[in-house]
């Protein structure tokens, strides 16, 4: 009891401090939340009862309520669901004669290890895109990259990577369609909007409630 007060206080204290340290980049985290090894860029958002770890946020990116994220990079503009899990580690399933962490860890969660080697690689990065959006309870195996512009449907899980502006879905995921035409994504992925400043952007928005008249306003800006 005693042990849960502490540590409830730890992370209130601590958000406390990431909201002082990251006032100026908009950056907010759920006292609840639990977070370390962390790299912020701006207006990043962390809700409550997350876990966040060895991980990089792009500006803009938001990290829905129960989410857990380890060893993943995200990029910009990304919408990340409640209830995801993402970067759990995997265990060995082929050669190996058990699955449990004990036989071929260092770091298992036993206070005893029969090994003083790592025989086997728990963890791979994850590398999402920029503007992607993950559904809730929307399960990405280790290891797997997500492509710009792709939507994850709720409740799939992903054990493959996944091309810029896919849809897939379902258990194990699967394609679904494209969000648009090879010309319309090669052009959306050569543009890289996200990485225009904030005040183009701002002066942009009208044009991106649809895909051709921004597509025919970023032509004419570059000529």
């Amino acid at each position: 009891m005693l042990y849960d007060l502490i540590k409830s206080l730890y992370y209130f204290l601590f958000t406390i401090y990431l909201s002082l340290r990251y006032s100026v980049k908009d950056i907010r985290v759920h006292f609840s939340a639990r977070i370390k090894k962390v790299s912020f860029s701006n207006h990043n958002r962390i809700y409550e009862h997350c876990v966040v770890e060895n991980s990089i946020l792009g500006k803009y990116t938001y990290v829905s309520a129960s989410s857990v994220l380890n060893n993943v990079s995200v990029g910009a503009f990304t919408s990340i669901g409640p209830s995801c899990k993402i970067g759990l580690g995997i265990h060995p399933t082929d050669k190996f004669v058990s699955t449990s962490p004990i036989f071929y860890s260092t770091k298992n969660m036993f206070k005893k290890k029969f090994t003083d080697v790592n025989f086997f690689e728990e963890y791979s990065r994850i590398e999402i895109g920029n503007d992607v959006w993950i559904g809730a309870n929307v399960i990405i195996k280790d290891g797997v990259r997500i492509g710009d512009g792709a939507i994850i449907a709720a409740g799939a899980v992903v054990t493959k990577d996944v091309s810029p502006y896919e849809i897939i879905g379902g258990v194990p995921a699967r394609h679904i369609r494209f969000r648009f035409n090879e010309e319309k994504i090669s052009f959306l992925l050569n543009a890289k909007w996200w990485e225009f400043e904030e005040t183009d952007l701002r002066k942009y928005v009208e044009k991106f409630k649809d895909v051709d008249s921004f597509q025919e306003f970023i032509r004419k800006q570059q000529v």
